[in-house]
C-alpha cells in the first residue's frame, strides 16, 4: 500500500492526538497536551495513504542543543503497522536532523530493534555533558524537565539508543563544519 510523508500541518494536529492517545495506556508513549502539540507541530511529520483521509502516522525531531536531537512520538495506526511508515517517518526525521546541522540523534524508547536497523545502538550514560544537560533543564520542555539526572541515566542506559550521524555525512561537510568550529573558538 503506497504512502506519503510530508511535514504535519496544524489541521493534522487531532490525527496526531488519535494517534498518541492509542498508545499512552500501553506505556509506548507518554502524553501530551493538545496546546503542546500545536507549538510543535513544526517538528512532526505524518504519512497518510493512498485514498484514506485519516492519518497513518506521526513522528517528531526534537533539536535539544547545537548538535543533538531526539527523535519523539514515533506512532503507526494499529491497521497500517508493518508497511513500513514507521521506518519511512525515522528516515525522514534523520533526514531532517542532517539538514538541520545535527550531528546525533536518540531516541528513548522499548523499541530497540526497530531503532536498531536504522543504525541507533543503545549506550550508558547520558548523551550529553553534565553542563549542558543543566541547560537542558532549564528548557520549558516538559519531556525534559521531568527527567531527574538519575532517571535520565537509567533511562539512557536501560532503554535508551543513540545514532552517530556523523559517520553518515560526507567528509566534506564534516571538514566545513570543523572549520566553522575552528573559526568560531579562534573568536572566543
Amino acid at each position: 500500500m503506497a504512502y506519503t510523508i510530508r511535514p504535519a500541518r496544524t489541521s493534522d494536529v487531532p490525527g496526531i492526538r488519535k494517534l498518541i492517545d492509542a498508545n499512552v495506556e500501553s506505556g509506548r508513549l507518554l502524553s501530551k497536551a493538545t496546546a503542546t502539540l500545536y507549538e510543535d507541530v513544526q517538528e512532526f511529520c505524518v504519512a497518510g495513504l493512498e485514498r484514506d483521509t485519516t492519518l497513518a502516522g506521526c513522528g517528531a525531531l526534537h533539536v535539544m542543543w547545537e548538535d543533538l536531537a531526539e527523535i519523539r512520538t514515533i506512532a503507526v495506526r494499529e491497521d497500517c503497522q508493518g508497511l513500513g511508515i514507521g521506518h519511512g517517518i525515522v528516515e525522514a526525521l534523520l533526514a531532517r536532523a542532517r539538514a538541520v546541522g545535527v550531528d546525533r540523534v536518540f531516541v528513548l524508547t522499548f523499541a530497540v530493534r526497530f531503532f536498531g536497523r536504522h543504525g541507533f545502538r543503545p549506550i550508558s550514560g547520558t548523551p550529553v555533558a553534565a553542563e549542558v544537560y543543566q541547560e537542558l533543564l532549564r528548557s520549558y520542555d516538559e519531556g525534559v524537565a521531568a527527567l531527574t539526572p538519575p532517571l535520565v541515566v537509567c533511562a539512557a542506559f536501560l532503554i535508551g539508543v543513540v545514532m552517530f550521524l556523523r559517520s553518515q555525512m560526507s567528509p566534506k561537510r564534516r571538514a566545513e563544519r570543523e572549520a566553522r568550529r575552528r573559526s568560531r573558538d579562534q573568536r572566543s
